[in-house]
C-alpha cells in the first residue's frame, strides 16, 4: 500500500501480515478464553497465530483438558489454570468443583446414553436443547476449530450451517472446516445431501464463511458464491474473499470460475487496483477505477487527510467486503461492496454479471447516491455542492428525449498533431494524439473528408430515426486529439461511441470492412469489452449488408488510444479500404455513401434491439 498514514495509523497497518489480517484485540481477547468447540475436538482448544495487536501468548486460555476418561484431580488443575490465565479471581474451589461435577454428570449421561436406542433418542435431546440455550458463543471460536460447521455450538452463526439445503434439492447439505496454524489458512468442503462435494482450499484462516447458490450463469444449474466476511476486524469494509463455482452436470463436478479481479496469489482475492489524485485544497480526492472504467471523486476533508491519508498522488488496491447474489436485469448477478478509501467507511456498489460466458463488472457507481459518507471526519457537501451533484445525478438519470444517446467520432481531421499521448489512462505507451489519415488512391478523397461526410449522414439518419446525436466534430478544421474524442463521449454518457474510419495497404488487392474493439483483458476498460464486441459484431453484419462490401472481421486489439479512454461500449469501423480501387471508388459514390450511413444505423437499431 502506497499511501501515508500517521504514525499511530501506521502502526496498527505494521501488523497487518500478508493476509491483511488487522483483528480486534480487544474481541479477541474474550474469544480466546472460550473452550474448543464440537464434537470433533471434544475438550481441546488448538492454539492460533495472532497479530502483534492481539493479546500476548501468556495471556491466552490454555485448556488441556485431555479425554473424558481423565481423573478429577487432572480436571481441577486445568481449570485452576484457565483461571490464571484469564484472571478470573473471584472463581473459587467450590466452584470449580461443581463445575467438575457437571462435566462428570455429562460424561456419565453420555456413557448411559450409549446403552440403548431408546436413552439415546429421548432423555439426552433433551438435555442437549437445555445446554445449547445455555452456551456463550463468540465468532472466534471458529478460527482454530476443525469440523463440521453446524457442531461448532459455541460459534456465533453456528445456525447459519444448521439444517441447510443450499442447493434446494431438498437434501441437508453441511460445511466441514480444517484449519492449519501454519500456514495459518482454513480448508473447506461442502457436502451436499446428494453426495456432490466442493473443496475449497488455502483460505485465510480468519474470514467468517458464507454460502448461497443461484444460476449465475445462465445454464439452468444452481452455481456456488462462497464469501469470507471481515466483521471483527479493526476496519471491516476494507477486505474480504469471494469464489464462485460453476457447476457442471455432466461430470457432477464443480470448477471456479474467473472473477474480473486483479490478479494474485491470494486464493479468493477481490482486488480492485484504484488510482487516487493528490487531493484538493478542501481535502477532495479524486479517483479512478481502470478495470471498471469509473472515475469519481471522494468528499473528505483535511482533517481526515492529516490523519489517514496520503498528500500525494497514489494508487492502490481496494477489496470487496461484501457479496450477495441478487437480481439484475432479468437474472442472476453477484451484488459487490467496495470501501474507496480506508478507515473512511465511503462505499461504492457495482455488479458482477455473466455475459457470453465471462464475468464482468456492471453498474459501478451508476449514481452519486452510491458514495456514502459514514464517519465524521467527513464535512457533509455544502448546498451549492448538493445542488450541483444532484443535477448531475438527474441527468445521468433521465433517458434522452430523442431516445438512444449515440456519440459519432469522424477520424482524423485536416491538420495532424504529433505531440504524444497515453496510449490508456496512465500508461507509459505515448502515441501521436492524431494523424490526417489516408486518402484514395483512385479518388483522391482524402480519409478525414471521407469520415466528416459519413459521420454527417449518419447522424441525420439516427436523428430520424428517433436517437439523440453528439458529434465530436462536424467540420475538418478542429484540434481534437484521440482521448479528447474519448472524453467527449465520456462526459457526455454516450450509450455507444461510434468512430468512423477508412483503411488502407500497401497490398491494393486487400478490400473490405472491418470493426475494431478492446479485448476482454484491456487493462484500461474491459468491463466494456462485452457490449463493444457485441456492439463491432452489429454494426459490421449489418453494414456489409447494406453496401455489399467484403466483410471481414472484428478485430480484437489493445492498440487504440480512442477506445483505451472510452468508458462507454465503442467501436471503429473500417468502412472501406481506400487504397484498393473498387472500395475507394464505391466509398466516393454520393449513392453508395447513403447506404454506409443506413448500414451503420441498422447495427446500431440491432445492437439496442438484443
Amino acid at each position: 500500500m502506497s499511501a501515508k498514514l500517521t504514525d499511530e495509523d501506521e502502526g496498527e497497518r505494521g501488523v497487518r501480515n500478508m493476509k491483511k489480517k488487522s483483528i480486534a484485540s480487544m474481541m479477541l481477547a474474550l474469544a480466546l478464553t472460550l473452550s474448543a468447540c464440537g464434537s470433533n475436538v471434544a475438550g481441546k482448544t488448538t492454539e492460533s497465530s495472532v497479530t502483534e495487536e492481539s493479546i500476548s501468548t501468556e495471556e491466552r486460555t490454555e485448556n488441556s483438558t485431555e479425554e473424558a476418561a481423565e481423573t478429577s484431580e487432572t480436571t481441577e488443575a486445568s481449570s485452576e489454570e484457565t483461571e490464571d490465565a484469564t484472571t478470573v479471581e473471584s472463581q473459587d474451589a467450590e466452584s470449580a468443583e461443581d463445575d467438575n461435577s457437571i462435566e462428570e454428570s455429562a460424561e456419565d449421561t453420555t456413557d448411559d446414553t450409549a446403552d440403548t436406542d431408546e436413552e439415546s433418542d429421548a432423555e439426552p435431546n433433551t438435555e442437549e436443547t437445555t445446554s445449547d440455550e445455555n452456551i456463550e458463543t463468540s465468532p472466534f471460536v471458529l478460527w482454530s476449530y476443525n469440523g463440521y460447521v453446524d457442531e461448532c455450538k459455541e460459534y456465533t452463526w453456528c445456525d447459519d450451517f444448521t439444517d441447510k439445503d443450499f442447493d434446494k434439492d431438498g437434501t441437508t447439505d453441511r460445511l466441514y472446516r480444517t484449519h492449519h496454524e501454519e500456514p495459518q489458512t482454513a480448508d473447506y468442503v461442502i457436502e451436499f445431501g446428494n453426495g456432490n462435494k466442493l473443496e475449497i482450499d488455502g483460505v485465510w484462516e480468519t474470514g467468517f464463511p458464507h454460502i448461497q447458490m443461484d444460476d449465475l450463469n445462465g445454464d439452468g444449474e444452481k452455481d456456488v458464491l462462497f464469501t469470507l466476511s471481515y466483521d471483527t476486524s479493526t476496519d471491516p469494509w476494507a477486505f474480504g474473499n469471494m469464489l464462485v463455482y460453476e457447476y457442471d452436470s455432466a461430470g457432477k463436478s464443480y470448477k471456479e470460475a474467473e472473477l474480473p479481479f486483479e490478479k494474485t496469489d491470494e486464493v479468493g482475492s477481490t482486488a480492485l487496483m484504484v488510482d487516487y489524485g493528490v487531493p484538493s485544497e478542501d481535502g477532495h480526492i479524486s479517483f479512478d477505477v481502470k478495470k471498471a472504467g469509473y472515475s469519481a471523486t471522494l468528499l473528505t476533508d483535511n482533517d481526515f487527510i492529516s490523519n489517514y491519508w496520503t498528500k500525494e498522488a497514489t494508487s492502490e488496491e481496494r477489496n470487496v467486503y461484501e457479496a450477495s447474489i441478487e437480481d439484475y436485469q432479468g437474472s442472476k448477478a453477484i451484488h459487490c461492496n467496495m470501501e474507496m478509501i480506508t478507515k473512511s467507511g465511503i462505499t461504492i456498489s457495482f455488479y458482477i454479471v455473466n455475459e457470453n460466458g465471462q464475468y464482468v463488472i456492471k453498474d459501478m457507481g451508476s449514481t452519486d447516491d452510491l458514495i456514502q459518507v459514514k464517519v465524521n471526519e467527513i464535512k457533509e457537501m455544502s448546498a451549492s455542492e448538493n445542488t450541483e451533484q444532484t443535477e448531475v445525478q438527474a441527468t445521468a438519470a433521465t433517458p434522452q428525449t430523442g431516445g438512444h444517446l449515440v456519440v459519432i467520432d469522424p477520424g482524423h481531421q485536416s491538420k495532424g498533431m504529433s505531440e504524444k499521448e497515453p496510449n490508456g489512462p496512465g500508461s507509459s505507451n505515448m502515441k501521436a494524439k492524431v494523424t490526417g489519415g489516408t486518402s484514395g488512391k483512385t479518388s483522391g478523397l482524402t480519409e478525414y473528408q471521407l469520415n466528416l461526410t459519413i459521420g454527417l449522414l449518419l447522424r441525420d439518419e439516427l436523428v430520424n430515426r428517433g436517437y439523440t446525436v453528439i458529434m465530436t466534430r462536424e467540420s475538418n478544421d478542429v484540434s481534437l486529439s484521440n482521448v479528447d474524442r474519448a472524453q467527449i463521449a465520456n462526459n457526455a454518457g454516450a450509450e455507444v461511441f461510434i468512430r468512423i474510419h477508412a483503411n488502407g495497404s500497401d497490398d491494393t488487392s486487400v478490400n473490405g470492412a472491418m470493426t475494431i474493439c478492446q479485448t476482454s483483458s484491456n487493462p484500461y476498460n474491459a468491463a466494456y469489452y462485452s457490449q463493444s464486441r457485441k456492439l463491432s459484431d452489429c454494426v459490421l453484419s449489418a453494414y456489409c449488408s447494406a453496401t455489399g462490401f467484403k466483410k471481414q472481421s472484428v478485430w480484437e486489439t489493445d492498440t487504440m488510444t480512442g477506445i483505451n479512454w472510452a468508458n462507454v461500449p465503442s467501436t471503429i469501423i473500417e468502412m472501406g479500404y481506400m487504397s484498393n480501387p473498387t472500395d475507394d471508388a464505391n466509398m466516393a459514390n454520393p449513392e453508395i455513401q447513403k447506404k454506409m450511413a443506413v448500414g451503420i444505423a441498422n447495427g446500431i437499431d440491432n445492437y439496442f434491439a438484443q
